[in-house]
C-alpha cells in the first residue's frame, strides 16, 4: 500500500522521494585573509567571529549547501516502498509504459495481421513493456 510523499523531478524524471535533504552551513567571510588585526579584534569586540558573514540583525548568514536544482518540479504523489526497501512513484509505471507502446494504428495493425495470421505479435509486445514496467502499486 502507497501513501503521499514528495516526489522531485527534473524533465519529467524523478530526481529524489521524500523531503528534501538540504545542508545548511554558515557563510564564511571570504575577506577574512584580508582582514587586519584591528578589524577582526573590532567584530570579535562587538560579539561577532570575523570569519563568517552576517546580516544586518546581526545574525550569521546561512547558506543551503544542497539546495533544490533550478527547473525541479515538486508534487505531493503516491509512493511504495518496495520489497527490498526502495521506493517507486505508483504512478511511474504508466508513463514509462506509455511512452514505450507502439501507437494506437499501429496496434490496430498488429491485432488485423495477428488474426489474419494465427500469430500473437500484438500480446507479446504489450507483454513484454508490462513486464519491463511492472505495476508498483
Amino acid at each position: 500500500m502507497g501513501r503521499k510523499m514528495k516526489v522531485y523531478r527534473k524533465a519529467g524524471d524523478v530526481i529524489h522521494i521524500g523531503e528534501w535533504d538540504h545542508l545548511y552551513s554558515e557563510k564564511l567571510n571570504p575577506d577574512y585573509d584580508m582582514m587586519s588585526d584591528a578589524e577582526k579584534r573590532a567584530m570579535i569586540e562587538a560579539g561577532h567571529d570575523p570569519e563568517f558573514l552576517y546580516n544586518d540583525n546581526g545574525e550569521r548568514i546561512m547558506v543551503d549547501l544542497n539546495p533544490i536544482p533550478p527547473g525541479v518540479m515538486v508534487a505531493d504523489e503516491m509512493v511504495q516502498t518496495l520489497p527490498d526497501g526502495s521506493r517507486a512513484v505508483a504512478s511511474d509505471y504508466r508513463r514509462k509504459r506509455q511512452a514505450e507502446y507502439p501507437s494506437l494504428p499501429d496496434q490496430l495493425d498488429m491485432i488485423y495481421h495477428d488474426r489474419v495470421n494465427g500469430t500473437d505479435h500484438w500480446f507479446q509486445t504489450i507483454e513484454a513493456v508490462k513486464r519491463k514496467y511492472p505495476k508498483t502499486v
